[in-house]
């Protein structure tokens, strides 16, 4: 059973530029809540999961609750330094699902897991993806906090893991005391094998990093896709639909922002197309230089032929005025509504996506028209918004675990 809050998804967000004094006024102030964040996934790679850990991590901070932030990290010198991140262990590139995923599956770092939770003592345990190796499994085994999970993956076809676990899942699944689903997407994939009650709440941004303002010209025709580089994200069908948007629109560019196993394959196809020229691959981008690698460009294109939960970067997009045409998969669906704040074409549709690209490109009013939508949906994403529904998720759990915690007690005291 799912329950979807009202709050995360109606009107804007205050600026989280706000100074911590503002901000705890408005929504409370957290002073002597611990909370911890776990994430599975290498907290130095970028990624969805991660952003949205670090943006939640930063709301919480605000309103002056005691945050750590705890999983694999192989780059030490690519962590976030305004948050205390601790890292436990390494991480391996494991392929899933058409995708890679950067996991700690050592053993030893669940042990180390435990070191953790003993030298960080919380009162809230939040775990992202609660059931995948190493980190956040062993968070949930060896916690004693209240423990929250939230579920991010999606899968159009039952879940591997969660089929060949769920015998030993669900049983361990009784410590979680409240769970959150970022989609529905998300919900149908978890809630198959490990039933029970969730609530759905999407993934966050942190809005005014991104919104600067309406945008009132689209600028150079730019095509901006930001991903990792592997075939389930779609660039591949992104770069045979470069032909026809070149015949049609002179001078277009596309910047392709991530790294990934398909790199070498996607320059070698972009030369055969004979559009090299006109694409640029420019690597990872680190977390400061998205939001005007998002205004610079005069429309988004997440092609992503699957296996989508939610789609974090469409929202970031949109927050900076810039319109989204996406494939529409279960998860893209879920944000973009069509005509309104972007466009929806079929996943692998390379000429569909290509007549969707000319059209808002040659189109000034439709362009105009969907940026001030896209602007308007992702204010219903703010931290500053959607934080409060987590804080309930939190105050809820607390309840069932018998823990009360004077932070969270007016919250509860308000359902």
């Amino acid at each position: 059973m799912a329950r979807k809050r009202g709050s995360a998804y109606n009107g804007g967000g205050v600026s989280v530029l706000q100074p911590a004094s503002e901000v705890r006024a408005r929504f409370g102030d957290l002073s002597g809540l611990r909370v911890g964040l776990i994430s599975p996934y290498d907290l130095s790679v970028a990624g969805g999961v991660n952003t949205h850990v670090f943006g939640l991590a930063r709301e919480l901070q605000r309103r002056g609750a005691r945050v750590f932030v705890a999983g694999p990290a192989r780059y030490r010198d690519r962590l976030p330094d305004d948050l205390p991140v601790v890292p436990v262990g390494s991480s391996v590139p494991i392929p899933v699902a058409g995708s890679v995923a950067n996991l700690a599956i050592d053993p030893r770092t669940g042990w180390a897991m435990r070191a953790v939770l003993r030298e960080h003592p919380c009162d809230i345990l939040h775990l992202h993806e609660p059931f995948v190796p190493m980190p956040s499994f062993a968070a949930l085994l060896f916690s004693r906090a209240v423990n929250v999970g939230t579920f991010h993956l999606a899968r159009e076809r039952p879940h591997l893991l969660y089929l060949a676990a769920s015998p030993l899942l669900r049983p361990l699944s009784r410590r979680l005391h409240g769970r959150i689903a970022v989609s529905t997407a998300a919900l149908r994939t978890v809630s198959q094998f490990i039933p029970g009650r969730y609530e759905l709440i999407p993934n966050g941004i942190e809005l005014e990093r991104f919104d600067a303002g309406p945008r009132t010209h689209m600028g150079p025709p730019t095509l901006l896709f930001v991903s990792r580089l592997e075939p389930r994200k779609g660039l591949m069908v992104l770069l045979r639909a470069m032909p026809e948007i070149r015949s049609r629109v002179p001078g277009v560019r596309l910047d392709v922002v991530g790294s990934g196993p398909l790199e070498r394959r996607a320059r070698r196809f972009a030369e055969r197309l004979g559009v090299a020229d006109a694409v640029r691959f420019r690597g990872p981008a680190r977390e400061c230089e998205l939001p005007e690698l998002y205004r610079s460009a005069a429309v988004f294109c997440a092609p992503a032929t699957g296996n989508e939960s939610f789609g974090l970067v469409l929202i970031e997009a949109m927050a900076a005025g810039t319109p989204v045409i996406a494939a529409a998969n279960p998860g893209y669906r879920a944000v973009v509504h069509d005509g309104e704040d972007g466009l929806l074409v079929p996943p692998g549709d390379a000429g569909a996506l290509a007549e969707a690209v000319c059209r808002l490109l040659l189109d000034p009013a439709l362009w105009a028209k969907l940026s001030e939508g896209a602007r308007a949906t992702a204010k219903r994403y703010a931290w500053s918004r959607l934080a409060d529904d987590v804080l309930r998720v939190y105050a809820e759990a607390a309840v069932r675990a018998g823990a009360s915690f004077p932070a969270l007690s007016a919250i509860h005291a308000k359902e």
